[in-house]
């Protein structure tokens, strides 16, 4: 269980979630012992988010390279 939010997840699983009626997203992990490592598609997606939250721009600009790349 992910103790800040309820939400109910297998202990190696997380989820990716739309929150404040999609405007924000958050991203669950298990509660995980400490000295424990943040498994790397986990951390690449908080400094994903981290990258959004400081630079915005820098996330629009990928997004519309994602959409000439279809």
């Amino acid at each position: 269980m992910n103790n800040k939010s309820g939400t109910v997840l297998p202990p190696n699983e997380c989820a990716l979630v739309t929150k404040a009626d999609m405007t924000q997203l958050q991203l669950l992990v298990p509660d995980l012992p400490d000295g424990t490592p943040m498994p790397p598609l986990v951390a690449y997606l908080f400094a994903c988010h981290a990258r959004y939250q400081t630079d915005p721009q820098f996330v629009r600009d990928q997004i519309r390279w994602f959409e000439s790349w279809e």
